[in-house]
């Protein structure tokens, strides 16, 4: 489970927050309209972009490239891990 928050001020980019709850994960996606930037806030867990798996944690950055799957898990079973993703605007999101 987990709890996404857009914030819509910005007429070119988008900019999202995104709780994830104990020992849960996002859907994981990929998107060919845009490169994403996720920034980690809060917490500890596992990132995954394409197949390469790797550690996250607060103040860690990662690069997505436009097409690349990626999906985060919250390996804590007593937080929540909080990262900011921005990416341009595209159709439907």
């Amino acid at each position: 489970v987990y709890d996404v928050f857009d914030y819509k001020k910005f007429e070119n980019l988008t900019v999202s927050v995104t709780i994830l709850h104990e020992n849960q994960s996002t859907s994981g996606h990929s998107h060919f309209e845009a490169d994403e930037i996720y920034f980690f806030m809060k917490g500890e867990g596992k990132i995954i972009i394409d197949e390469q798996i790797q550690d996250c944690k607060e103040g860690d950055f990662f690069l997505i490239p436009r097409g690349a799957f990626h999906k985060v898990y919250n390996t804590t079973g007593y937080k929540n891990l909080e990262f900011v993703c921005v990416f341009e605007k595209y159709e439907g999101r």
